[in-house]
């Protein structure tokens, strides 16, 4: 016992003598012995140890290793001192209590200096690491969010071929964007410096970024860009609808319409074209049905040439993209409102048997949960423009056969909704069965709607 306390005796001098190397009043020359000696003694685990080192540690000195170039003697390699000033920061990264304190907020764009696409050091993905950790506060939050550090995180995510990299920084975009939502939607009291670097981060460096990515790239990183506009719109629609402060919101929305057009004009499984379909919905929300929906007035003219039309110019490819979203929602919604009548019909005593039990599948009721309730939001913004085009204008530019295929696909779905709600109703528990129900109450809502629009285009 007297071994083990002597040995932690021993290397709690260690740490001291190492931490007066690297104190402000040392040389340069101390600093840097101090600190590559001080990573050698330091064990994560050891909480009481961290918590020293931590209370004495020179930030200041982290600082300069983080952001400037540095040789000790020519023998040590800058990169190594980063890397030991990196895996420093993780050491405190590690606890709770340590993480979101002013020290390690400060060092948030100190970090993002260090970030390099294809690291083989391993230093781009500890400060990853570090950052998703500090950055849970709202100091921190509003820290990561400045453009020159979501720059230096986005280098990474556009520019790496590694998996783990990419990973990591869309775990750390998701984590902060989802933090800084809850946060904001949480507090009792308004919190202007969150609000605002929510909102400019947004509109000037995330969605303007990924929205390029999503369009212009052809390989796993369009998926992946789609995948993080999925992860922050979903939650965060209301932050971006603002479209009086966005200096290019009409390149955002061009770049993400075409990127969409390419995602949903391909067969890329379930999984991708449902997060396409709820971004579809989540930009309908924020923007309108205009950046959508508009493009039908360019049916008449794109088919005017019949046989000759070129389907494959960019101009007829974008005015039947309106036409392509209607359809594909339209069948997706019919195939999946007819398993979610076949599972109340039976669960409700529908069939010979007299009502059997059924099994479900929770991975697909939760997708019908989630998807179709997005599928009546994409129509009822159609079903709402088309109606006020109408109202406005008969010769609104649209062509009659486009119309009356929409009006087709609509017609189909809703004879299908009408079908499903009239079973549920007639054989639910009680009304509280399906005031519970979302699908139920989603059916209603674009029930009501449909027929206080139908006939809209004849």
């Amino acid at each position: 016992m007297a071994s083990i306390s002597s040995s932690s005796s021993d290397r709690t001098a260690e740490i001291d003598r190492c931490l007066g190397l690297i104190a402000p009043s040392a040389s340069d020359e101390s600093k840097f012995v101090g600190m590559l000696m001080l990573p050698r003694l330091l064990n994560q685990d050891d909480h009481a140890s961290i918590q020293h080192v931590f209370e004495r540690m020179n930030f200041k000195f982290i600082e300069r290793l983080l952001r400037t170039n540095h040789e000790v003697g020519g023998e040590v390699p800058d990169h190594v001192l980063k890397e030991i000033a990196v895996n420093i920061l993780a050491c405190f990264a590690h606890y709770e209590a340590l993480a979101p304190t002013q020290n390690m907020v400060d060092r948030i764009p100190g970090l993002s200096t260090v970030l390099t696409p294809n690291d083989t050091t391993e230093v781009t993905q500890e400060a990853l690491h570090v950052l998703t950790n500090v950055a849970t506060t709202k100091e921190g939050l509003v820290r990561i969010l400045d453009p020159d550090v979501l720059k230096n995180i986005m280098e990474v995510f556009a520019g790496t071929r590694s998996d783990e990299e990419r990973q990591l920084c869309f775990q750390l975009l998701s984590c902060t964007y989802a933090r800084a939502f809850h946060l904001l939607d949480a507090s009792s009291k308004p919190i202007p410096s969150l609000t605002s670097a929510v909102k400019y981060s947004l509109q000037t460096s995330t969605l303007p970024i990924l929205a390029s990515l999503f369009n212009h790239t052809q390989d796993k990183l369009k998926l992946d860009a789609l995948a993080l506009l999925h992860s922050i719109l979903i939650h965060g629609t209301e932050w971006v609808r603002d479209t009086t402060q966005w200096k290019n919101v009409d390149k955002f929305l061009d770049n993400m319409r075409l990127g969409l057009q390419q995602v949903l004009g391909s067969k890329l499984g379930d999984a991708v074209r449902d997060q396409a379909l709820v971004v579809v919905s989540c930009l309908l929300r924020a923007f309108g049905p205009d950046w959508l929906f508009s493009w039908l007035k360019q049916t008449k003219s794109v088919n005017r040439k019949g046989k000759n039309k070129n389907t494959t110019d960019p101009l007829y490819l974008n005015a039947h993209f309106p036409v392509l979203v209607i359809h594909l929602v339209s069948v997706e919604a019919r195939v999946m409102l007819d398993v979610v009548q076949d599972h109340w019909v039976a669960t409700h005593g529908g069939g010979d048997d007299g009502g059997r039990i059924v099994e479900v599948d929770p991975v697909k009721e939760t997708r019908h949960q989630t998807m179709i309730p997005v599928y009546f939001e994409i129509l009822e913004s159609a079903i709402e423009y088309l109606a006020a085009q109408y109202d406005e204008d008969k010769d609104s530019g649209m062509d009659a056969e486009v119309l009356l295929k929409i009006r087709k696909a609509l017609t189909e779905v809703m004879d299908v909704v009408m079908e499903m709600l009239k079973f549920m109703q007639d054989t639910a528990d009680d009304e509280q069965e399906l005031e519970d129900n979302m699908i139920a109450q989603a059916s209603m809502r674009i029930i009501a709607l449909w027929l206080a629009e139908e006939g809209f285009e004849m």
